[in-house]
């Protein structure tokens, strides 16, 4: 009898043994895989604090993230298939579109904080510079890392907000890496940075003289998490939960800064001193499409989109 009893205990105990993988295999097969290009960068840090804290996986989806070179590769990557969801900035997107790709927005990933002198995102001036205005960048030359993109445009409408001729600004394409040295070198008047290097050159002497995306509208949405009209078609149930969890992890983001400044370092070369102290964005997941359309009138007069360009055709509703 006790032997028996002995043999239904371990056989019990095995089977609940052997029950255990299966049950996790199980789990693990009812994640929806979600293959996701990301810049190195603060603006994507919220999506990658979600994946730490679980928050994809609590809503069905096994995020896998992958770093990409640029917004442009990031698309190209997207278009051919090999992303669902990749991060690219809103001016580009929307010129996308425009063209005939068939982006769409799914959720927003990072938005101007709003605050005059406190965003990720400002118009910088030499250490020996004596300008106070960004009306007196009229005629003068304003680097960017690319022209005719959301840099250009958002500084332009600071220069005009301020009373400048914004049509006679000069722009000129450079690494941001490059942008300190050239402004107390005098090359040129002008740069529009965003973190570290804003933080950095602030540190270093050199001044905002605007900040170019409160400037050029309330929470502007600088950047998008983007898949394809075809993608979201074909995996809509995907795109829901993916959503759902993009709206738990902007909140929880924006509710905690410290938790995002810690998780910076950990996939940018950016160091921790610098992350706790640089501006980082907010996290609002929903596309600001008043913010977009306040572009429009600029990339029209810059020839860079269709004055008859519908926003609402960029954004998943």
């Amino acid at each position: 009898m006790k032997s028996r009893i002995v043999m239904s205990s371990l056989a019990i105990m095995l089977g609940a043994c052997l029950a255990w993988p299966a049950t996790a295999a199980g789990d693990a097969a009812k994640l929806e895989v979600a293959r996701v290009g990301l810049l190195p960068n603060a603006e994507t840090a919220a999506m990658r604090l979600g994946l730490q804290k679980g928050f994809f996986k609590e809503a069905g989806i096994d995020l896998q993230i992958t770093d990409t070179s640029s917004g442009a590769a990031s698309i190209t990557a997207l278009i051919a298939g090999q992303f669902d969801v990749v991060f690219a900035n809103t001016v580009s997107v929307m010129q996308g579109r425009d063209k005939g790709l068939p982006l769409i927005m799914i959720a927003a990933a990072s938005t101007s904080t709003g605050e005059q002198g406190k965003d990720f995102s400002a118009l910088v001036v030499g250490s020996k510079n004596t300008m106070k205005s960004a009306k007196e960048l009229a005629g003068k030359t304003i680097a960017s890392n690319t022209v005719k993109n959301i840099g250009e445009i958002t500084a332009r409408w600071s220069v005009a907000k301020a009373g400048g001729d914004a049509a006679s600004v000069k722009f000129v394409e450079m690494p941001f890496s490059n942008m300190e040295q050239a402004l107390e070198e005098k090359q040129i008047d002008a740069a529009w940075m965003v973190e570290p290097f804003h933080t950095t050159a602030n540190q270093h002497g050199l001044r905002d003289i605007a900040s170019n995306y409160v400037d050029t509208a309330p929470g502007l949405t600088a950047a998008a998490f983007v898949s394809t009209d075809q993608i979201v078609k074909a995996k809509a149930e995907m795109m829901k939960k993916l959503k759902t969890a993009i709206v738990k992890t902007a909140a929880y983001a924006n509710a905690h800064p410290e938790e995002i400044r810690a998780i910076i370092p950990t996939f940018t070369k950016i160091t921790p001193a610098i992350a706790n102290q640089f501006v980082i964005p907010r996290y609002d997941a929903e596309v600001n499409a008043a913010s977009l359309k306040a572009m429009l009138p600029e990339m029209v007069k810059l020839r860079m989109i269709s004055a008859d360009f519908k926003v609402d055709s960029v954004i998943l509703h």
